[in-house]
């Protein structure tokens, strides 16, 4: 959880006041900050304003304490923690020792998953003909895997996560394909995962394998889950494997009603001039799924690469 609060908006007015001064905002719905000279007791602005330049601050804070500010990028204070008041000093290293504490704990958590994971990859053999089978599936789902194919860990291990991430996504693609009429809408059937993969399994479970209609994503990707890879022993792991299936649904989404919304058509025939593979290398800048980032495959390409990854291959 982050302590500091950031705040931005365009200035509309600047009242000079005896012990310093007041920013009104432009939108009324943010508040008043108040500059004191305390902290800062310079020209205000502190630059060269020509009258068609808007002002923009920007503070940093902790609860209605500014810590910082900046006026158009020029830094106006930044109060050190030993100048803050005792008040807020006290509370502020509490819940930064309470911070600290948490970050371990999901570090902990996080090398448990790690641990878990490898574990279970040790038990896996590699997927016979990857390539192959990567290359029936839809484009999107294709390119995020194949820029690991050719351009990932080419280990006998990286081969393995990666087949693991393959069933993953052949799970979320019939998911996809059992529920998707019109590509365009299918943002609101797969929303981002209700609960991370942090937070209590027993509450977790007990919600989302409830008989709820909300929830019958989440119980079909773990009964898919079981029918298709080896069983997962450890309760945290398999979690994580169905959130996981979660998200690259919620991201396969989202691109793929990009993909087909966004389609080169002819003006009067109205057909698709265009086949996946190339309308997919005309909208590459615009798709999220190739960012994804997990504990099975914790390699993110550049945008650079990404883009020399689709200009050189055929994607088909």
């Amino acid at each position: 959880m982050e302590l500091l609060k950031t705040k931005e908006f365009d200035v509309g007015k600047i009242e000079t006041c005896s012990n310093g001064w007041l920013l009104h905002p432009k939108d009324e719905k943010n508040q008043k900050v108040f500059i004191d000279k305390r902290w800062y007791d310079g020209k205000m602005p502190p630059f060269h304003r020509w009258f068609w330049k808007k002002l923009r601050v920007k503070t940093n804070g902790y609860d209605d304490f500014i810590i910082s500010a900046y006026l158009n990028g020029v830094k106006l204070f930044e109060i050190p923690k030993k100048d803050f008041p005792p008040e807020v000093a006290e509370k502020f290293a509490r819940e930064e020792e309470l911070n600290d504490w948490y970050r371990q704990k999901l570090e902990q958590e996080d090398e448990h998953l790690k641990s878990a994971l490898q574990s279970y990859l040790s038990s896996m053999e590699a997927e016979p003909q990857l390539e192959e089978k990567i290359l029936k599936l839809p484009v999107c789902w294709r390119v995020f895997l194949l820029q690991h194919l050719y351009r990932g860990n080419q280990t006998k291990e990286g081969r393995c996560r990666l087949s693991l991430m393959y069933n993953l996504a052949k799970i979320a693609n019939k998911i996809y394909r059992r529920f998707v009429e019109k590509p365009i809408f299918a943002q609101l059937r797969f929303l981002p995962p209700v609960f991370d993969y942090h937070d209590n399994l027993d509450v977790i479970e007990k919600v989302l394998d409830d008989d709820n209609e909300r929830y019958v994503v989440y119980r079909m990707a773990k009964e898919l889950m079981r029918e298709t890879l080896p069983p997962v022993a450890d309760r945290r792991l398999n979690y994580y494997l169905v959130w996981l299936i979660l998200q690259m649904l919620s991201c396969y989404a989202g691109d793929y009603a990009k993909l087909s919304s966004r389609r080169l058509t002819g003006i009067f025939s109205g057909k698709e001039l265009l086949s996946d593979e190339d309308e997919y290398k005309r909208q590459s800048a615009n798709f999220t799924l190739h960012y994804l980032n997990s504990f099975i495959l914790p390699d993110v390409f550049s945008d650079e690469d990404f883009k020399k990854f689709v200009r050189t291959y055929s994607l088909k």
